[in-house]
């Protein structure tokens, strides 16, 4: 039977917007009511206990599908996808936000403006994650093709300067300082 109810939920009313068929006998349910499930967890701010009262399921039930047990890995990837976009919008809403009151003067002047500046640096940041981008330049300074490439340069150098190994550092130094500290 299709268990559609009215839920208040984050000072929201919704309704039929979780309709989950439960059924009487051996508790198997299909990968669509796990999902119509996590949604209404999704739809109750995380909140298990609510979604399963909402959906007349058991709390644990909902709670191990929340976590991935005993819902297929395409069904919870899609859903995760699903929820990641979700996040992905309210982060970039807020990083609007915060661009527009850190431009703002008179929020300069009457907020704190490293506080406001830091905010929008994390936010930012994770939006980067969340689309797979680094946030920093990372760079690993004992990387061996690094290393085998300063040593190619040195090398490329020594006849120029003689093979004076200590001239040829020298210019090394001034033309690629990043690369020639792979070199002793």
């Amino acid at each position: 039977m299709a268990a559609t109810r009215k839920s208040h939920v984050d000072g929201a009313t919704t309704d039929g917007s979780v309709a989950i068929a439960v059924r009487s006998r051996g508790n198997r349910y299909s990968e669509e009511e796990k999902i119509a499930a996590l949604e209404a967890v999704n739809l109750c701010g995380g909140n298990v206990t609510e979604a399963a009262r909402l959906t007349g399921l058991e709390r644990e039930t909902i709670r191990q599908w929340s976590i991935g047990n005993g819902v297929s890995e395409t069904a919870f990837a899609e859903f995760a996808a699903k929820k990641q976009g979700q996040l992905t919008a309210k982060l970039r809403a807020l990083v609007t936000r915060l661009a527009d009151a850190l431009a703002s003067e008179d929020k300069i002047e009457s907020a704190r403006y490293g506080e406001l500046n830091a905010a929008f640096g994390t936010v930012f940041d994770k939006i980067r994650l969340i689309d797979d981008r680094p946030t920093a330049i990372t760079e690993n300074r004992n990387d061996a093709a690094l290393r085998e490439k300063a040593e190619a340069i040195l090398a490329a150098l020594l006849p120029e300067y003689e093979f004076d190994r200590a001239l040829a550092l020298a210019a090394m130094r001034e033309s690629a300082p990043t690369l020639s500290e792979y070199v002793n």
